[in-house]
């Protein structure tokens, strides 16, 4: 639930997006 709830607000926040990606990266 966690990962879907950040994709959603990478979607609707670009600074959110950048925080996804690297998030994305540490794991």
């Amino acid at each position: 639930g966690g990962l879907r709830k950040l994709t959603i607000t990478a979607e609707g926040k670009r600074e959110e997006g950048t925080f996804f990606t690297r998030w994305q990266e540490r794991q």
